[in-house]
């Protein structure tokens, strides 16, 4: 990701946590924790290639080849939330936390169900929610592949 604009960075997500520094525009960095929505803020906590390290706010963040800053992707997919039935739309990997780089811990295919029981969280450019399948192993899985039963 980088920063569409000056950008400050905090110890804390919130505009009370301890001033860091400020990232100029464009630099780039890592998300490493987040989103946490604070004082109407979504803020992601940013390993920066240079500078300060910390807490940001999503409005300034834009990932890579993505036309839509962070704060704005914890927009998608409102109809889903905790206890919901979902049935997939595609073969998912299931995986034992919110990450694409997390161990797969099981494959569950097109058609399959389950009830939403943790999430969501936003992780650059997906949604994850943690899922208790009918069949299978439960876990972590992207709510791009989910449809409301």
């Amino acid at each position: 990701m980088y920063a569409t604009n000056n950008l400050n960075t905090r110890f804390a997500p919130s505009i009370t946590g301890a001033f860091l520094g400020i990232q100029p525009i464009s630099t780039t960095g890592t998300v490493t924790d987040g989103p946490v929505v604070s004082g109407g803020h979504t803020w992601w906590k940013i390993d920066y290639t240079t500078g300060p390290d910390g807490w940001s706010v999503g409005d300034y963040l834009m990932p890579k080849g993505i036309s839509a800053p962070l704060a704005d992707i914890s927009k998608q997919h409102t109809s889903i939330g905790i206890s919901s039935h979902v049935i997939l739309t595609n073969d998912v990997n299931t995986r034992k936390k919110p990450s694409a780089n997390a161990n797969i811990v099981g494959v569950h295919k097109t058609k399959e169900g389950g009830t939403i029981i943790d999430g969501p969280i936003d992780l650059l450019r997906h949604r994850w929610w943690k899922v208790d399948y009918n069949n299978g192993v439960d876990g972590w899985s992207i709510a791009d592949y989910f449809v409301l039963q």
